[in-house]
């Protein structure tokens, strides 16, 4: 459809003789009334002042030999197309395995996941790496250049709290964590919250937090070190939660490396000479740095540096982004981390002996970083902006979201005491549900039922199945909800065969396959299919052709919510087909290889959305 209505547009542009842009196309809401709406008369009528009736009647009298339309007619302002459903469907069919979304020029690049590394991740993780995963393989499947970047904060104060309850309180060096029995991460996380009481009790601690912060951002001493072994190992542990959902990265980038290069001295620099910052010489704000930003009517200043000369979190993300968009003097180099199993290098920002490499330098840098952090992403992107980049500002797009909680039941099931309906997220007080620990109660779920359906397999390859069924699980419940609503997580809701879930999709497709599957044991052929006019045959073509209008909208709006409901709806649409009409059954040998072909048709679109939702296929269920 996608590739119809360029043709379309070109075509009435021309007749019409308007401009591209104001050919613009709808759906009906019902396909009784055409398969596609033109809504011209409408835009330039009320642009213009003029009659929408009449211009579009007018309209419609021109539109004559259009590809691919049988009929035009007008409903009211709207001009309905019809087209010829034999030929658009082969047409369709022969492509079926193609997208026609545009790549744009220049790279793109994707920084998310961004766990401070002083402990295990939690759920509320989970969402901002499948958001960033799942808009990278948006992107890549469109045929954009993508790279993905995870930032790690490696001299923040959760990495000092969790170095001072490791040295001081456990008096354990670096060289004796392996002998912590515990998931080392998660050993962190109760000693995290541990620290965070000891702070509130202790000024002295207080002050050995400030030396050990200093220690990190210098990265001298045994703190530093310590600081050092912490963030890599932490961090390791992170890429293996992640990777149990099929969630890669090209490169990490190390805060500690960002201040070493100088990026923030020289950012500082560039934000005094263009006055985009000035030094408060009165009020609560005296000796820092700030921004001046309009909000609501009035100017608020924004601390940039502190009066201690220390910077804020913003200021080096200023620093950062501006590295990200190619407007830095100076750059890294690189080495390896570590290779995936999918043969994926991940490199990572060294300060010496490693290669140079064409890292950064994006047209288009999408941070994907919870909705808490709007304020701050808007004074990157203006600083960016005052500093003489706008084409870089505008290209800054921070990809939004909202938080996590867990269901009472769910928090319950996973041996937590929940407090009302939902169980949010606290990391300083310890409230929260770890991501290992979430991944391990869908995965041992599944695992369950797929013991009930099939007891005869391996129990090797009933953990596989079961892994893939729970990573499906978890993706698509975080996925299927508007990037602006909160998710309460639902161990049960997302593990449904039948519902709303990421299950279903691969249960539709482990159902196509067992259909080809037998017929192959039967000797089945299916001949080149002919179209016979059927409108429920002709919905689901139309339904499945849609799947490119999808995509550009998802990747337009960061939203992946749009994509993950049109292929429940499409999945769904062919269940309800194949109940209606079944396909090895049928003895006309036309009819059936038609039928089949439909089926191919939305098992294609179904195989591209489920790859960019990270949907793993088992071969049963």
């Amino acid at each position: 459809m996608h590739q119809l209505k360029r043709e379309l547009r070109k075509k009435i542009s021309s007749l019409l003789s308007i401009p591209e842009e104001d050919v613009r196309f709808d759906y009906p809401p019902n396909l009784n009334l055409g398969d596609l709406s033109l809504l011209s008369a409408f835009i330039i009528g009320k642009r213009e002042g003029k009659n929408l009736v009449e211009l579009a009647r007018d309209f419609a009298s021109r539109l004559k030999s259009l590809p691919m339309v049988e009929e035009v007619r007008t409903a009211g302002p709207f001009i309905n197309l019809r087209l010829n459903r034999e030929e658009f469907f082969l047409r369709a069919y022969e492509t079926r395995e193609k997208t026609k979304v545009l790549p744009r020029e220049g790279k793109n690049l994707i920084e998310h996941t961004n766990i401070n590394p002083n402990k295990a991740a939690h759920v509320g993780h989970l969402r901002n790496a499948v958001l960033g995963d799942s808009f990278y393989r948006l992107l890549s499947v469109a045929g954009e250049r993508v790279e993905v970047q995870n930032y790690i904060d490696d001299t923040g104060v959760q990495v000092a709290d969790v170095v001072f309850g490791l040295l001081r309180m456990r008096n354990l060096p670096p060289e004796e964590w392996d002998r912590i029995e515990e998931k080392f991460d998660h050993y962190c996380w109760d000693l995290y919250v541990e620290v965070e009481r000891r702070m509130e009790e202790a000024p002295s601690a207080l002050e050995e937090r400030r030396r050990i912060l200093k220690a990190l951002e210098e990265g001298k001493g045994e703190y530093a070190e310590a600081g050092r072994a912490l963030s890599r190992k932490i961090a390791s542990l992170h890429l293996q939660t992640m990777e149990k959902l099929g969630i890669e990265y090209d490169l990490l980038t190390w805060e500690s490396h960002i201040i070493a290069l100088g990026l923030w001295a020289r950012t500082f620099e560039l934000l005094k000479e263009r006055g985009v910052i000035r030094k408060a010489e009165t009020g609560p704000n005296a000796g820092c740095w700030v921004m001046d930003i309009e909000e609501g009517g009035e100017v608020r200043e924004k601390v940039i540096v502190r009066s201690d000369g220390t910077a804020t979190y913003v200021a080096k993300d200023i620093a950062y982004q501006m590295w990200k968009l190619g407007l830095q003097d100076r750059d890294f180099t690189y080495e390896i981390f570590k290779k995936y199993p999918s043969g994926r290098l991940l490199y990572t920002t060294v300060l010496e002996g490693g290669r140079r490499m064409d890292f950064g330098h994006a047209r288009r840098v999408y941070n994907v970083i919870d909705s808490r952090q709007g304020y701050l992403q808007r004074i990157v992107k203006e600083a960016i902006r005052r500093l003489g980049y706008p084409e870089a500002a505008e290209g800054s797009v921070h990809l939004s979201y909202e938080m996590v909680a867990l269901s009472r039941k769910s928090a319950e099931a996973l041996g937590f005491q929940a407090q009302g309906e939902a169980v949010s997220i606290s990391g300083r007080k310890g409230i929260g549900i770890k991501a290992d620990d979430l991944i391990q109660a869908v995965e041992e779920r599944a695992l369950g039922e797929v013991e009930s359906r099939h007891p005869e397999l391996p129990r090797e390859k009933k953990r596989e199945i079961a892994g893939k069924i729970a990573s499906a699980a978890i993706r698509y419940y975080m996925l299927k909800y508007t990037n602006n609503s909160v998710v309460l997580f639902d161990i049960e809701d997302a593990l449904s065969f039948e519902g709303e879930t990421g299950p279903y999709l691969q249960y539709s497709l482990v159902r196509m396959n067992s259909i080809k599957r037998k017929a192959r044991e039967r000797g089945i052929e299916f001949g080149p299919p002919r179209w016979r006019d059927n409108q429920d045959y002709w919905a689901l073509v139309h339904r499945a052709s849609r799947m490119d209008d999808v995509l550009d909208r998802a990747r337009e709006n960061t939203e992946l919510s749009l994509l993950a409901r049109y292929l429940f709806s499409l999945a769904q649409a062919f269940n309800v087909f194949y109940s209606k009409y079944p396909i090895l059954n049928e003895e006309d040998p036309e009819e059936r290889s038609l039928r089949f072909a439909l089926m191919e048709l939305v098992e294609s679109k179904l195989k591209i959305g489920t790859y960019i939702l990270g949907i793993e296929i088992p071969e049963r269920m």
